[in-house]
């Protein structure tokens, strides 16, 4: 006993299917609009809240983007980005750097170099501490701070044959 094929469900499918491959260019090319515009939204990098906002909700839109069928190589702004990452970083350091000349309080001090450790590590890995222009103030800052300031970048090992564990 062979089935019959409907022809009129046949019809619907691939209505359907057009249909959801449409949809599914159409969510690209809207997340990369969204990307893009973020970036551009960006504006000029001060050291405030709602530029720290902005900055990132434009990471979090381009770390979500499918590089595996090419959408973060349509962001043509993605440098615009980095720049102002790099710049928000930089601030960070000067204002930390500026207040060490000014003689402002430790707790002062360390609040920002706490913060401006956390924006760098956000934004940046070690290898690319050369983007930051003032990267040596920060370390500087540390090292003044003593051994307990200096961070720890990976708290975890793993022992082979063992579990993870966390180093205190």
């Amino acid at each position: 006993m062979s089935k019959e094929i409907n022809p009129k469900l046949t019809i619907a499918l691939a209505v359907l299917a057009a249909v959801f491959l449409l949809l599914s260019v159409i969510s690209a090319s809207y997340s990369v609009a969204r990307t893009s515009f973020a970036i551009d939204s960006i504006g000029k990098v001060e050291l405030t809240d709602s530029v720290y906002e902005s900055i990132v909700t434009a990471e979090g839109y381009y770390s979500q983007l499918d590089d595996n069928i090419g959408l973060k190589g349509k962001i043509g702004n993605y440098q615009v980005l980095r720049d102002a990452e790099a710049e928000f970083v930089r601030l960070a350091i000067k204002e930390l750097y500026l207040a060490g000349k000014h003689n402002e309080s430790q707790d002062t001090i360390d609040a920002l170099r706490i913060s401006a450790r956390a924006l760098f590590n956000e934004f940046f890995t070690e290898a690319e501490s050369s983007l930051i222009s003032n990267y040596q103030d920060l370390l500087d800052a540390e090292a003044a701070a003593g051994p307990s300031a200096i961070p720890v970048t990976d708290t975890t090992t793993t022992v082979q044959g063992e579990e993870e564990i966390e180093l205190c």
